[in-house]
């Protein structure tokens, strides 16, 4: 959870301990969300494992799906993929 909000998990106790995340860290958290959510509904159960699984993209680069969301842009992308492997198009 801490790699995928950019936070080391140290900064990640401290925010649970103080139950206030910064404004730009809840932005993370709601996104990383989001995309979960969504890949659950595209993929089901198969979701979690699939998540940290290396991808080849149409440029030829190799990513994994949790380190594309790290910005919005990216979030958008993986965002469409997931509604193209939901309703049967090519992804």
């Amino acid at each position: 959870m801490a790699g995928a909000l950019d936070l080391f998990p140290r900064s990640l106790q401290r925010r649970r301990h103080s139950g206030r995340l910064a404004r730009f860290e809840s932005d993370r958290l709601y996104r990383l969300a989001r995309i979960v959510a969504l890949a659950e509904e595209s993929l089901g159960s198969r979701s979690r494992e699939g998540c940290g699984s290396s991808v080849l993209t149409a440029h030829g680069k190799v990513h994994r799906p949790l380190d594309a969301i790290d910005t919005e842009l990216g979030a958008r992308q993986v965002e469409n993929v997931l509604g193209r492997i939901a309703f049967g198009g090519i992804s």
